[in-house]
């Protein structure tokens, strides 16, 4: 006897179609009957009855041939066997393949669980492996040397235009926005414009020159030149100097 699939299938047009005429209590005892048959590829026609459930009406037994004892609706065997045999189909595919790729007779069923890692040699000549990691320290290697240079040379350019600026205070925050300027505007600019401003801002008091963290962090070297330059304070009269000696000047 062969193993009975867990499911079948149901064609619902032909089955609605089937059995508009009965009763409800029929359609549930056809139903049971198809059921059984898909199990055991007939009906035991001594136990129909206890298998549907009820007493089986004419109208249901029509629907099955009757031949040595058993009961078999003939549409259910045609489609048990169409079933059936691309099942066991499907499963000699399986064999055969097993069989092909780890060698041989043993089925599917009785391969050992750890076939495919006792089996390297068998295994396609070009199937991804993580044995030799060389490849990938040698990628990378060449690019965090590059990086690393790169970081070097930018920080170097960072450096250059701070020893240019006239006021030497805060040189941490003082970097960070050079580089970020130097990132903005580009290093040739960014020197171009500090040299210009070192030399607007000599002979000028200290106090007024700003941090090079604001002076680059508020663009201050894209200003005109000539707010770099700090008015000089009109002379006021001394503190002895009387009020006669004041020159007011008549406009």
């Amino acid at each position: 006897m062969k193993k009975s699939l867990p499911y079948f299938p149901l064609y619902v047009d032909d089955f609605c179609g089937g059995t508009m005429h009965l009763s409800p209590e029929d359609v549930g005892a056809y139903l049971r009957l198809l059921m059984c048959q898909w199990r055991l590829g007939h009906v035991p026609a001594s136990q129909a009855d206890m298998i549907a459930g009820c007493r089986i009406s004419f109208a249901v037994l029509d629907k099955f041939e009757q031949a040595n004892g058993m009961l078999v609706n003939s549409k259910m065997r045609a489609i048990r066997e169409e079933f059936f045999g691309k099942h066991t189909a499907a499963i000699e595919r399986s064999k055969a393949a097993h069989r092909a790729r780890w060698g041989g007779n043993n089925s599917a069923e009785n391969a050992p669980s750890n076939a495919p890692s006792n089996a390297p040699s068998n295994a396609p000549s070009n199937a991804p492996s993580n044995a030799n990691p060389d490849p990938i320290t040698h990628t990378l290697e060449p690019d965090t040397a590059k990086l690393k240079n790169t970081n070097a040379a930018f920080a170097a350019e960072c450096e250059s235009v701070w020893q240019l600026y006239p006021r030497k205070s805060d040189k941490k925050s003082g970097l960070k926005a050079i580089a970020k300027a130097i990132k903005a505007h580009g290093l040739d600019l960014i020197k171009e414009r500090t040299i210009a401003y070192a030399k607007a801002r000599q002979g000028q008091d200290g106090q007024y020159t700003p941090y090079a963290a604001r002076f680059y962090g508020n663009e201050r070297f894209m200003d005109d030149p000539a707010t770099w330059v700090t008015a000089k304070a009109e002379k006021l009269p001394e503190a002895n100097q009387s009020k006669e000696d004041i020159q007011i000047p008549i406009l």
